[in-house]
């Protein structure tokens, strides 16, 4: 495959579309939070702490975590699933009142 097969936005076989990404080896700041609660250097409260502070910078990572713990997690999946049940029941309806009103 050549360049001028190549469709618009799409990148060469073994091309990153990242390459000066993290850096192999630099852990997830979940993970970082996790081991430090681990290994016992922190209590529950130091990281919540940490988390808040890292907030305030405008760590996005970390204002999503706090928002999980304090309105809970967003629950799209489930009310998008139930949107569709709902879909799906209206239409029944509506053909199950089609053939009866045909009868």
């Amino acid at each position: 495959m050549n360049d001028e097969n190549l469709e618009k936005g799409k990148f060469k076989p073994g091309q990153s579309g990242n390459p000066n990404g993290r850096p192999k080896g630099v852990k997830n700041w979940d993970v970082v939070m996790r081991e430090l609660f681990e290994k016992g250097d922190y209590s529950q409260e130091d990281i919540v702490k940490i988390y808040i502070e890292q907030a305030k910078e405008g760590n996005i990572k970390a204002m999503e975590w706090l928002a999980d713990r304090m309105d809970g997690k967003a629950n799209e999946k489930v009310k998008h699933e139930v949107d569709e049940i709902i879909v799906r029941l209206v239409r029944a309806s509506e053909t199950l009142n089609d053939r009866l009103s045909n009868k």
